[in-house]
């Protein structure tokens, strides 16, 4: 019976396919020199390493049929800035697939060239997200765990300036931490009094796109920091919603299903030793699928705990209601 009914969900919604990817992110390194009060990073256990040039070029060949325009992040559990060849990195991505719009999600806390900075937009980066969820040397330093305000005020200034050339988009991630802000010598009205001063200052630069980031959790990383209410998707949209049409690609090649399992606790595959389409009917992956569904009983890691990842599953109703069918039967 149970085989019958995953047979009928397959049919349904071709669980076993590669999906029409929206994201593709892949890491280029898990090195980083911040320690960021939510991040799991310090339970980190994998090894840490920087993805080759020749493994870069290798992934461009397993997605070369991608045809349509997709977001390729370039980042993962670390910093890609600390990837000194990332313009060429760049230039590699957009020359030989101009349909992949590459993106970073970084911190700027690093001291770069200035003629560094302007050679990765020359080279084709189209996204710019900065983390950025301190607001004066002391707010910053309890959250990212460095003294590095100003110099992240003095590259943000810089790359402004670039704009109007090289038309990329330039976006900011604040916090929402709300009263689980870390320990400083600031009141709670205090930090909030600063971060409007700092939103000014931002929108004094030119920057709106201001996004006030309600952290979720970050497999098995710090829990419950974000004041909102949190629905639960479940079973999670890695396998039927949103979150099918991403997938991760570690610095070491493995295929996951989530990227922010940090620690790599659930491999589907490695894409040196299979394909893409492989990993996606292998039997490892399938059991991951059938685990979540409770077709099966396999023990297969959690990949998050407290909260959930907020969903975005609006457009996925129709795949949602069929999965609800299968699992309440």
């Amino acid at each position: 019976m149970l085989n019958d009914n995953w047979e009928k969900l397959n049919n349904q919604l071709k669980l076993d396919k590669v999906p029409r990817f929206s994201q593709i992110r892949l890491e280029m390194t898990n090195i980083c020199g911040y320690n960021c009060f939510m991040c799991p990073r310090k339970k980190m256990t994998r090894k840490t390493g920087t993805m080759s040039m020749e493994d870069l070029n290798y992934i461009l060949d397993c997605l070369n049929y991608i045809y349509y325009e997709i977001d390729i992040h370039l980042h993962g559990y670390g910093e890609s800035l600390l990837c000194n060849n990332l313009p060429e990195r760049c230039k590699l991505i957009t020359t030989r697939k101009p349909n992949f719009n590459p993106l970073i999600f970084t911190t700027l806390g690093y001291k770069i060239d200035k003629n560094w900075f302007e050679a990765l937009f020359e080279s084709g980066l189209r996204t710019m997200v900065v983390s950025l969820y301190g607001y004066d040397r002391e707010t910053y330093k309890s959250v990212h765990g460095v003294d590095k305000f100003e110099l992240v005020k003095e590259n943000l200034e810089f790359i402004v300036g670039l704009r109007n050339k090289y038309k990329f988009t330039l976006s900011m991630r604040l916090d929402q931490f709300g009263e689980n802000y870390p320990p400083t010598n600031y009141s709670h009205e205090t930090i909030q009094k600063l971060k409007m001063e700092f939103i000014k200052y931002l929108s004094n630069l030119g920057i709106t796109e201001i996004g006030l980031l309600a952290l979720h959790n970050f497999g098995d990383g710090f829990d419950n920091i974000s004041t909102m209410t949190v629905e639960k998707t479940i079973p999670c949209s890695v396998i039927w919603g949103w979150r099918r049409q991403h997938t991760m690609i570690s610095w070491e090649l493995n295929v996951l299903p989530c990227s922010y399992d940090y620690n790599n606790s659930v491999i589907w595959g490695n894409l040196r030793e299979n394909t893409l389409e492989e990993i996606y009917r292998s039997a490892r992956r399938i059991s991951f699928i059938k685990s979540l569904l409770k077709f099966e009983n396999t023990k297969m890691p959690l990949l998050c705990s407290g909260n959930s990842c907020i969903p975005h599953e609006e457009q996925y109703d129709d795949e949602y209601k069929i999965i609800k069918e299968y699992i309440t039967h």
